[in-house]
């Protein structure tokens, strides 16, 4: 279970509260700008247990990222994390899972730290209702339990990317769908151990 974009008060405390009341706990991929406003948030996932790992300072596609660009964005949101108290971090999310080419891929080695995608996308940035978002999920991880795959799934925390924003306000869907997968009492949520492929884009614009 992994959230990108966060922290943001009116969502990721909601989701902090529901994951504490299950045990379960998820990767949190923390965009920078937003963790120096709320650092209160990241102290508390910290506190909770919460693996948290470098997502972006700016949420910007490193499409349009010059080399050195792209390094001070990790770099930035890699110290601010050392700063806050996170544990050595080991993954990396670039924003929309968009690599510039081998670039990122350098970058990624170069401070040891393993791309990481994922296998089922919410869906949520889209402003699609709970209940759309639960049936599709939960016929995924059925196909991959079945499949004997350990899915790992894509949720955001905060809707204030641009693109976001233009299709939800606030996160309560998110809550919400978070809500029914714990309450479906299926399947045990655990943070994201390792990275993987799917979903990266490598294109080299």
């Amino acid at each position: 279970m992994t959230f990108d974009d966060g922290p943001w008060p009116d969502g990721t405390r909601q989701i902090l509260d529901l994951l504490d009341a299950s045990s379960f706990h998820a990767t949190f991929f923390i965009w920078g700008e937003q963790a120096v406003a709320h650092r209160d948030l990241v102290r508390e996932a910290l506190a909770a247990g919460h693996p948290l790992q470098p997502h972006c300072w700016h949420h910007t596609s490193h499409h349009q990222m010059s080399p050195d660009e792209i390094r001070t964005d990790l770099d930035d949101i890699l110290e601010l994390l050392r700063e806050l108290g996170a544990d050595r971090p080991t993954l990396w999310r670039p924003p929309w899972g968009q690599c510039k080419g081998s670039v990122t891929r350098e970058l990624a080695a170069d401070r040891r730290l393993e791309l990481a995608g994922w296998t089922i996308d919410s869906a949520d940035y889209a402003g699609r209702p709970a209940t759309a978002m639960f049936g599709q999920i939960v016929a995924q991880l059925e196909a991959a339990s079945e499949a004997g795959e350990s899915p790992v799934l894509l949720m955001h925390d905060c809707p204030l990317e641009t693109e976001q924003w233009n299709n939800r306000q606030n996160v309560n869907e998110t809550v919400e769908l978070l809500r029914m997968l714990i309450a479906e009492d299926r399947w045990s949520f655990g943070p994201l151990a390792r990275g993987l492929e799917e979903h990266l884009d490598p294109a080299t614009a």
